[in-house]
């Protein structure tokens, strides 16, 4: 028996597409629910904004972002120096990893990214807004590196890492390459840079 799809699956669907062709702007709770089939009080009922839709959407792919994490891990983990390899692998190098594994698990929705990027740059309360699912973004990516993020440190650390990540996703953004390479020499730069913070700011209390 098909499964039948989730209702946040399909609002969330119709929001990538309708924002993608038409801009944030031009997209109301109403069309999206429309698109996707479902009754206005339904949506509402879920999303009673589309703000409230992008951050569910962001948690989507935080979580898709994680399973590209442990799965790569995974496939290349040997149990006889496992543990070996984890102590040796830096800081940089797995936020490097998993910043990238999030770009892959994003990289069918850079329309919509773009046009939410381009909203954002003109709106500064649609950007005010999308903060707390931005920060449950970050906090995501830092803690599957390994890096804490409670605490007075750890918001530090936040606010440290939130620019080097929001340089690379500007640039994979308008990268168009396939092996990506201006987006990881972006990350790399800025991950590079700040690397001496930790000398500074432990990545573990």
């Amino acid at each position: 028996m098909a499964r039948k799809a989730d209702p946040s699956d399909k609002l969330i669907v119709s929001m990538l597409r309708l924002v993608a062709a038409r801009g944030w702007a031009a997209v109301s709770l109403s069309d999206i629910a429309d698109d996707a089939g479902i009754a206005l009080s339904q949506c509402y009922d879920r999303f009673p904004s589309k703000v409230t839709l992008v951050s569910a959407y962001f948690a989507k792919r935080d979580q898709a972002m994680l399973l590209l994490v442990e799965q790569d891990r995974a496939q290349n983990a040997n149990p006889l120096d496992a543990d070996m390899a984890q102590d040796d692998e830096t800081v940089r190098e797995r936020l490097f990893d998993v910043a990238m594994a999030r770009f892959d698990a994003m990289a069918e929705d850079k329309p919509f990214l773009i046009a939410l990027q381009n909203t954002c740059r003109r709106d500064p309360a649609l950007s005010l807004s999308l903060l707390p699912a931005w920060r449950r973004s970050i906090c995501c990516v830092l803690e599957a590196a390994g890096i804490d993020t409670s605490g007075l440190r750890g918001l530090l650390r936040q606010k440290i890492y939130s620019g080097a990540l929001l340089a690379a996703g500007r640039a994979w953004l308008k990268d168009d390459s396939a092996d990506m390479a201006r987006t990881m020499a972006t990350l790399d730069k800025q991950l590079l840079r700040i690397e001496r913070l930790h000398q500074v700011i432990p990545t573990r209390c």
